[in-house]
This record gives C-alpha cells, structure tokens and sequence, in this order.
C-alpha cells in the first residue's frame, strides 16, 4: 500500500505507541509543526526528516519515497483521464455530435433532455416538429 509521509510518520509513531507530545519531546521537535507533518499540511525541512529517519531506523529516502510514487501515479493518472477524454472526444465528433454545443449546456438544459427522454415516440416527435417548426419560422423573420 502507497502511504503519504504523513500516514508513514503516523504509522511510525503508533508502531512505538508514542503520542506526539512524547516523540516530539524524545526529538525536540516543534509539536506543532509535526502535527502538520502528519496531516500532509507541510513537509519537514531535510534537517527534521533526518531526526525522524534516524529515531525510526529508516533513511530519509524510505520516509519521502511514498511521496515520490504517489506523484508518478497521480502523474499516470492524469495522462490516462487525457487520453481517455481524447478518445470520447473523437468518438463523439464521429458520431457529429458538436462537442462545443455539447460542454455549453447547462443544468437546465440536461434537465430538459432527461424530461424528454420520459416522454414517448410520440411525444418526442411532436416535440421536435414543434421546435422543427419555430426554428424555421425565425429563419424566416
């Protein structure tokens, strides 16, 4: 399991049954300042992280390499949701749908989309000569 440096300090910690106060006594270290650690709100200073590598047994770079993997993952992540964004996009230009008209619909709209698929055949086809029909009489104006 990829954990943050903030899920290994906690872990770390609980493995030794210290509460924060105590480690941070045992390595005068601002208490305050860990409790960010261990929130992911901060980063200790490579001073700080070697204190804690040291106490723990670990080299600084087993204590920051969560980090390190869950960047490339997000970083793979992100190339695999463009590559899939992408690929819907062509598949809906294949289908001519206009993707523009598509992404500035509003709520309102899917709303209305979601009315008009509870309607049946029928319904559905009057609806669309009546729009049919308003569309071509502005043409005309």
């Amino acid at each position: 399991m990829i954990h943050s440096i903030g899920t290994t300090l906690f872990e770390l910690r609980k493995s030794r049954q210290l509460t924060q106060s105590q480690l941070c006594k045992q390595l005068n270290i601002n208490r305050s300042s860990y409790s960010y650690y261990e929130n992911n709100n901060r980063m200790p200073d490579l001073e700080t992280a070697a204190i804690l590598a040291r106490f723990y047994g670990i080299t600084i770079d087993e204590l920051i390499h969560a980090n390190w993997t869950i960047d490339l993952e997000l970083e793979n992540d992100l190339e695999h949701e463009k590559k899939s964004d992408e690929r819907m996009l062509q598949y809906l230009h294949q289908l001519g749908i206009n993707c523009e008209a598509l992404l500035s619909l509003n709520k309102s709209d899917f709303s209305f989309m979601e009315s008009y698929k509870k309607l049946s055949p029928y319904d559905q086809s009057e609806l669309r000569n009546t729009v049919d029909f308003k569309l071509q009489n502005k043409q005309i104006e």
